[in-house]
């Protein structure tokens, strides 16, 4: 029997209904019960000893889904939170709203306490680390006390640190240049299952690098450009692109443009009146076509002025 069964109050009983309830039971009790009534009066007359007995009473009449407060101290952070040691951020952050949906803060604060510092340390990347060497030295020790120490072999990564840095952004994604959102969003998410942070924690900050830079539809453009993918490249790929990140480099627009037509029709015209046609008009197609191009024209109308001369010779 608790105290408030005791004394015969409700367990949010006022002080004065505590006493009067003291006084009117004290009057029809043994030596014995009178000594444990006074016993309950003095602890739940004062506020701090009431709200420790509180939590007291709580924690011995836990549900069946609740941990004893000793059971839940004696835990470690992670399954206090209950997750795995390679469990992500986001993963994390989720069994801590799970946990404190069940231990809170009103009904069991000792256990809150405890559940908020396991979610506080597990939380920022830096303590993590930190406890989590911890516990495995811990472990280590207590598993080396009781049998022959198991080393655990740490896997070696998909691709070497050295090769994943010399790649570009592209290509740390495994992805086409010319992918959509989506498909690079699918892609990070794979890459950072193959480079785990806990395993990989170099790796999985170049492709969260990649990620992150290329996420920004401004910064991708901009550095399509940089790398300076050609047109071929594009037709590669074709099945994933799309039209929004179909871009043109800078190389292309001068191939196309490194003519001036304007200049080139006023030194053919002008040039004729004041030299001669045979040297104005060709320079006018050097300046207005370029001189490849220029050249593959007066190259064309050769050909065609001797083959003209040809037939005319034949049928004379």
């Amino acid at each position: 029997m608790n105290y408030y069964e005791l004394l015969g109050v409700e367990q949010n009983a006022s002080k004065e209904e505590i006493k009067r309830a003291y006084v009117i039971n004290s009057q029809h009790s043994e030596n014995n019960a009178t000594n444990e009534m006074k016993k309950a009066l003095l602890i739940l007359t004062d506020p701090l000893s009431r709200i420790q007995y509180d939590r007291t009473l709580v924690s011995e009449q836990l549900p069946s889904h609740v941990k004893s407060l000793q059971a839940l101290k004696a835990m470690n952070f992670y399954d206090r939170l209950n997750v795995n040691t390679y469990a992500n951020q986001d993963t994390i952050k989720r069994s801590y709203y799970d946990q404190v949906k069940v231990y809170s803060n009103e009904v069991y604060p000792d256990h809150f306490i405890l559940i908020r510092e396991a979610y506080e340390v597990l939380s920022n990347p830096t303590e993590r680390k930190k406890y989590s060497a911890q516990l495995h030295q811990e472990q280590t020790t207590h598993s080396s006390a009781n049998e022959p120490p198991q080393p655990l072999p740490k896997p070696d990564p998909p691709i070497g640190l050295a090769q994943l840095r010399a790649m570009n952004y592209f290509e740390r994604l495994n992805m086409n240049p010319y992918a959509s959102q989506e498909k690079m969003k699918e892609n990070y998410y794979q890459q950072i299952k193959r480079f785990n942070n806990e395993l990989y924690p170099d790796h999985f900050l170049l492709i969260k690098e990649a990620y992150e830079y290329l996420s920004d539809p401004e910064k991708r453009r901009n550095y399509l450009i940089q790398l300076n993918l050609t047109s071929s490249e594009q037709h590669v790929h074709s099945r994933d692109v799309e039209p929004e990140y179909e871009y043109r480099t800078p190389q292309t627009y001068i191939e196309e443009s490194h003519g001036y037509p304007t200049l080139g029709w006023i030194i053919a015209i002008l040039g004729s009146f004041i030299f001669t046609p045979a040297l104005a008009i060709p320079l006018g197609l050097i300046v207005g076509m370029g001189f490849k191009r220029a050249l593959k024209t007066v190259g064309t109308l050769i050909v065609i002025g001797i083959i003209i001369l040809f037939v005319i010779a034949l049928f004379s």
